[in-house]
């Protein structure tokens, strides 16, 4: 469960496509930092009903036993910033995401071919130097083929299996080797050279921060857009890529520090014990 707080009145709800809940007084804020709280998303599921794909139905039935602890004047003020704060970085991450994608349309981004970024799929030449003996010669390439077919599937099904809808993914970059993490699992890696480390590793991470995750064929959606990467640009181009790249790595931080934060004081608000805060944090994979 993800809300965000419209607190201008630009958008209509229509209790369809677009839900929404009408705060009273001045309370919007704090309920948006205890409606977005791991234990409310934890409460929201075992209340929901499923959908497809991970997902859960958001309507009136499901979201108004939702309890919302009151809270003291202290604890409602610190959620108020922190709910504030938390939407505005978010809405920054947001538009720097955009800034990217605009300087990235304007470069060639070719695919790097799968072997590069999966440890379990071979590039041709290797799968030939292992075709059985066996083998007539006629049926070699069909071999080949088979055995590429079945790494490539292998590899997509292993990176299915790590992506849930909820799942963090990261990049890190050390010694030449670019790492694609979700929940921190290597998922995806990348040799590159000093000059083009960069600007590749701010790509990545563009994906890691906007990659929306169905339930659907998300490993070959993901692999797909990580080969898809600019290894140079015009100098003021990738100069501004790599610029915002960093800018968003350090965004990513504060928002990381900033959801903890929220989590560590909407537990407390709850009264949670031990025993309850260990069935939210397993809830998310933690």
């Amino acid at each position: 469960m993800r809300l965000a707080f419209d607190h201008q009145g630009h958008f209509y709800a229509n209790n369809v496509r677009v839900n929404g809940i009408v705060p009273r007084g001045d309370n919007g804020w704090f309920l948006l930092s205890i409606l977005n709280a791991p234990v409310s998303n934890y409460i929201f599921k075992w209340l929901g009903k499923p959908k497809d794909n991970g997902y859960f139905e958001a309507n009136k039935q499901f979201i108004a036993p939702l309890p919302i602890p009151k809270g003291d004047s202290a604890s409602r003020f610190g959620l108020t910033a922190l709910a504030k704060r938390l939407q505005e970085r978010h809405t920054s991450r947001v538009d720097l995401l955009a800034q990217l994608a605009e300087l990235l349309a304007t470069t060639v981004r070719p695919l790097l071919p799968l072997e590069q970024v999966f440890d379990d799929v071979e590039s041709i030449p290797q799968i030939e130097l292992k075709i059985p003996k066996s083998v007539p010669l006629a049926n070699r390439k069909a071999w080949v083929d088979d055995e590429r077919k079945a790494q490539e599937e292998a590899a997509l099904a292993r990176l299915d299996g790590l992506i849930r809808l909820d799942s963090e993914m990261t990049v890190t970059l050390a010694n030449g080797k670019l790492l694609f993490l979700i929940d921190e699992q290597e998922a995806a890696k990348l040799f590159v050279q000093f000059a083009e480390a960069e600007l590749i590793e701010s790509q990545w991470r563009c994906i890691a921060l906007d990659f929306t995750p169905s339930g659907k064929n998300d490993g070959k959606r993901l692999i797909d857009r990580l080969r898809k990467v600019a290894k140079t640009a015009y100098p003021a181009v990738a100069e501004q890529i790599v610029s915002i790249g960093k800018e968003l790595a350090i965004l990513s931080d504060a928002l990381r520090n900033d959801e903890w934060e929220l989590h560590e004081l909407t537990c407390k608000l709850f009264n949670l014990t031990p025993e309850e805060r260990a069935l939210v944090d397993a809830s998310r994979g933690r």
